[in-house]
């Protein structure tokens, strides 16, 4: 079943997501802080007010809390995976730095972000940098590719385009869980959402902005933005792949954050 969401009405944005949270802050991100709690209460009260200001409100992109890498891999055993990861596909790590390769894979299989947890979820923000025009001297891929798995919890991602916006492809794996992608305004290009036993839904302002191209087999396919760059070269432009075996599927733009912050089990279960 394919649905189109409607917008929840409470929009906003004081979250400041860190590079790294302990176990024992983990256990107690679902209880909320009096400070929280009073936010919360003035935004139900002033619903009308926040929405029609949302622009105003949302940043354009969380704050950073470390400087932009590349070719950063994360796979942590037992753990869940949070925070903010700037990325910056044009910068250039020493070879001896990286991560190793899977056998059979090449430099070209190498994601500028792979993040993998076996047994947690993830729930992180996504900066795409580029540098100053002047660098002529960095060369990135065609486009940045982003690879998030996990095996046994959500996905949550929000993806902002700082500076220059540059083509990229998010693949997301979640056999067990629920997946929930925020997209930057920036975004033209396919959606490929795959799921056996649960629903995909697309926020009303993204339904608008999409293409229906197909339903084949479980997998629905999407255009989103300006179908005129779509052409019969293989497409090289931003694509969105998620693959939910049992879990919904929900795509929205980033600034259509809402105000309540999911638990600690609403992340690890999809609740």
């Amino acid at each position: 079943m394919i649905f189109v969401e409607g917008d929840d009405g409470k929009v906003g944005s004081n979250r400041q997501p860190v590079a790294a949270v302990s176990a024992d802050r983990k256990q107690e991100e679902h209880l909320p802080s009096y400070d929280d709690a009073a936010q919360l209460r003035d935004a139900e009260s002033n619903v009308g007010t926040i929405s029609s200001a949302s622009e105003s409100i949302i940043p354009s992109h969380p704050p950073l809390t470390s400087k932009p890498t590349n070719f950063l891999s994360l796979t942590p055993k037992d753990r869940s995976i949070t925070g903010c990861y700037a990325i910056n596909p044009f910068l250039s790590i020493p070879a001896s730095l990286l991560a190793p390769l899977l056998e059979g894979e090449s430099e070209a299989d190498r994601k500028n972000l792979d993040l993998q947890s076996k047994q947690g979820y993830i729930d992180v923000d996504i900066s795409l940098m580029t540098p100053d025009e002047s660098d002529s001297n960095l060369n990135p891929k065609s486009r940045a590719t982003l690879y998030l798995s996990s095996n046994h919890g959500s996905v949550s991602t929000r993806v902002y385009a700082v500076g220059r916006p540059i083509p990229f492809f998010l693949n997301v794996n979640c056999p067990n869980g629920q997946v929930t992608v925020y997209l930057p305004r920036s975004f033209c290009g396919l959606l490929l959402l795959t799921t056996k036993h649960g629903t995909v839904s697309l926020s009303n302002e993204l339904s608008a902005n999409s293409t229906t191209l197909s339903q084949v087999d479980m997998t629905m396919r999407y255009f989103l933005g300006d179908f005129s760059a779509m052409t019969e070269d293989e497409w090289s432009g931003d694509e969105l792949k998620v693959d939910a075996n049992n879990g919904r599927i929900r795509v929205r733009y980033v600034d259509e954050l809402n105000v309540r912050k999911p638990g600690l089990f609403s992340r690890m279960f999809g609740l």
